[in-house]
């Protein structure tokens, strides 16, 4: 069950932390083990390049330490997590191939450190230099073209989606439409991978479900008991809901919103599973 707690501040998460998520800031000699049930959950980070200069105007690159800071927390987590997974709009403003080389050493370390990095398209990146910062992510993916993965979350899944609607005759450097959709062979894809689901699961995608048009995901998924709740980003906000498909099945489904690195909510946040349900939890930072 999604945490309860509507906002938590940082000192509520760590009244929270000690007793809940187990995770500490404890140093250790050499290379610190890795918990299978741990992933930390970021959103937004809009990374941005250093004087590069767009319509609208320069390129700001504050949220970058935002983000290595934000690193290293992680890499101080005992145990650490077993998978950072980020919810699209790696890029600020347009997804050039800088602000997604931005981002780098700040993964590398987090991938030397034993923390796998799974990541997928939100409004403001575009695919071909997303792809080209994560090859893996290309040779990974169920559906060719689309940044989406099953991610094995412990004890529960995650099928990550890509909503990314791109403006493909514009290309690299041209805005996107705000809203999201999900295309016809994702579309297939996914409901058969939710069919086949044998375990818990989370969906989670940059969008929340009241941005993705044309299709009617909630009609897919209320059926299905294994199927615990929608997390998403792209409102920059550390929130909470739930709908209701059919009021005589009563079958409510939950959704979590993750706050942004560039405004709004400052933060990222932290989920694990276990044999009888599963905790997310907001760690909060402000500017």
């Amino acid at each position: 069950m999604v945490e309860e707690q509507g906002r938590c501040n940082r000192r509520e998460f760590i009244g929270l932390g000690v007793a809940t998520l187990a995770v500490t800031r404890l140093g250790a000699a050499g290379r610190a083990k890795t918990d299978r049930n741990l992933s930390v959950f970021l959103s937004d980070i809009h990374l941005g390049t250093k004087g590069k200069m767009t319509g609208w105007g320069e390129e700001t690159t504050y949220q970058n330490d935002i983000f290595d800071a934000i690193v290293k927390e992680i890499l101080a987590m005992r145990p650490l997590p077993a998978r950072v997974v980020i919810f699209g709009d790696l890029a600020i403003w347009f997804g050039f191939a800088e602000d997604y080389q931005a981002a780098l050493p700040g993964v590398k370390k987090l991938e030397a450190a034993g923390i796998e990095v799974i990541v997928t398209a939100g409004n403001h990146d575009h695919r071909t230099p997303l792809f080209e910062a994560y090859p893996r992510q290309k040779e990974k993916t169920p559906v060719p073209g689309r940044l989406v993965s099953v991610v094995d979350l412990g004890t529960a899944d995650l099928i990550l989606l890509d909503t990314l609607c791109e403006n493909t005759q514009g290309g690299v450097g041209a805005g996107n439409p705000a809203g999201g959709g999900i295309d016809d062979a994702q579309w297939r894809w996914f409901s058969e991978e939710v069919k086949a689901r044998t375990r818990p699961f989370f969906v989670g995608s940059h969008h929340p479900l009241h941005e993705i048009g044309g299709r009617d995901v909630r009609l897919l998924l209320t059926p299905v008991k294994n199927f615990v709740g929608w997390i998403h980003g792209h409102e920059h906000v550390w929130s909470k809901r739930w709908f209701l498909e059919n009021w005589q099945l009563k079958r409510y489904c939950r959704v979590a919103g993750l706050p942004a690195l560039i405004s709004d909510d400052i933060g990222y946040a932290t989920l694990r599973t276990g044999t009888d349900g599963a905790e997310l939890c907001l760690e909060q930072r402000d500017f």
